[in-house]
């Protein structure tokens, strides 16, 4: 069955590219059509799929006549896929059941351990600020030399750090909130919206100051953080709705960007190298409002410890210990969202660390919540400044995405863990 949906996928990304949102879309619109069974949910859904894709294509032919630019027919299924989707959760009923799975608990770990990624994290920072490359090759900064590029590098040293503790506090936050271990900062859709503000200010105002375009990304993360909590709230914040309500906008957001860089003007650079990631114009007023950000948020996360360590057990659970859920999973999501949206604006949409490092934490042996944010906040950092280091390195003078070497770096690392556990 896996190789039949593989080939499928396939087969339809080689002759047409990326369509993506039908295969969430369309079951559900199937069961909405009254199919109950396997076999017609089997036999609805591929011609609900077909009727989506062929509305949306032959909406897009008929918008793009006369004009030169056309919309990519995946950008707009997922313009469509996106409030389509948003409509269909007050009316999914019982057809959505919970994907929670179980977060490890309640296991100790000797505390000491904690100081492993801590010195690890040391140790980087050193390399990150001292070490680098000239046109001659390796070298160490010291003296005078040092005074020239510590103005460079320790913005960048401090932002990096600080973004992949935020994100890292975030995937820890969605996976005890959700009890879904697949929950990542993504999942929020805070990025994209972020993304749709930045390309709207390089849109509607090409010489924009750096400030204007921090502003812009704020008020997409802002507007993309209200309608999730919004869309949420009205369920009580049960853990399937809010991330499908985060799928959606993110989505929705996804598609908005895609047309912008379809377009192919001057703006699409700039976008795409903000989208993979980059430190390289971290300014240090970035920096250490980047550093404020991640304390003030991260530091007050201990007191919720009891929220942390219950929310994972399910609402009946949680409702017989007196905590109430909604507000303790209202509260959580926003901390999370603010997290995200501030790691968004200072270097770019670079999630994926958010996914890796609560579970690096947790194979770690760091269970319990405090043990686990703490180790995941320290590993996040980590990431990110080996991330970093690497993307002004390896490929000298050239810059690579920290996002793209991010994910080189941790992923490979996560499914060895993921084989040894």
């Amino acid at each position: 069955m896996l190789t039949l949906s593989v080939f499928l996928a396939a087969s339809v990304t080689a002759e047409v590219g990326v369509i993506g949102f039908i295969g969430l879309a369309a079951p559900n619109l199937a069961r909405m059509a009254g199919a109950r069974s396997l076999r017609q949910i089997l036999v609805v859904s591929p011609i609900a799929g077909a009727l989506i894709l062929l509305l949306t294509d032959g909406l897009v032919r008929l918008i793009s006549l006369g004009i030169s630019e056309t919309v990519p027919t995946g950008a707009a299924t997922a313009l469509l896929g996106g409030p389509l989707l948003l409509w269909l959760l007050p009316r999914l009923g019982g057809s959505l059941r919970a994907t929670q799975q179980s977060v490890a608990l309640a296991t100790r770990v000797a505390s000491w351990r904690l100081v492993l990624p801590g010195l690890l994290l040391l140790v980087l920072g050193i390399c990150a600020l001292f070490i680098g490359k000239n046109g001659e090759g390796w070298a160490i900064a010291t003296g005078q030399l040092f005074d020239l590029v510590a103005p460079w590098r320790a913005p960048r040293f401090i932002a990096a750090a600080s973004a992949g503790a935020m994100l890292a506090a975030t995937g820890v936050l969605m996976q005890r909130v959700t009890g879904n271990a697949m929950a990542s900062p993504e999942v929020l859709g805070i990025s994209s919206g972020a993304g749709v503000g930045f390309a709207a200010v390089l849109v509607f105002w090409p010489a924009a100051s750096r400030v204007a375009e921090l502003g812009g990304a704020a008020a997409g993360s802002v507007i993309a953080i209200l309608l999730v909590i919004a869309i949420s709230a009205r369920h009580r914040f049960a853990a399937e709705r809010l991330l499908l309500s985060g799928i959606a906008v993110g989505s929705l957001a996804g598609a908005l960007v895609t047309v912008v860089m379809a377009r192919a003007g001057p703006e699409s650079m700039r976008l795409l190298n903000w989208l993979s990631g980059s430190t390289s114009r971290v300014a240090p007023e970035d920096a250490m409002m980047a550093l404020a950000t991640a304390v003030l948020f991260i530091a007050p996360l201990p007191l919720l410890a009891r929220w942390l360590q219950v929310l994972p057990l399910g609402l009946p659970f949680a409702q017989s210990v007196g905590l109430k859920r909604s507000l303790a999973a209202s509260i959580l999501v926003l901390i999370a969202a603010l997290l995200s949206a501030a790691s968004t604006l200072f270097v770019g949409p670079l999630s994926f660390v958010g996914l890796m490092a609560p579970h690096m934490a947790r194979l770690a042996g760091f269970a319990r919540p405090i043990p686990q944010l703490t180790g995941a906040v320290l590993i996040g950092a980590t990431l990110m400044v080996l991330a970093d280091w690497m993307a002004r390195t390896l490929a000298f003078p050239y810059q690579l995405p920290i996002g793209l070497v991010a994910a080189m770096v941790g992923g490979p690392y996560l499914i060895w863990l993921l084989n040894r556990r």
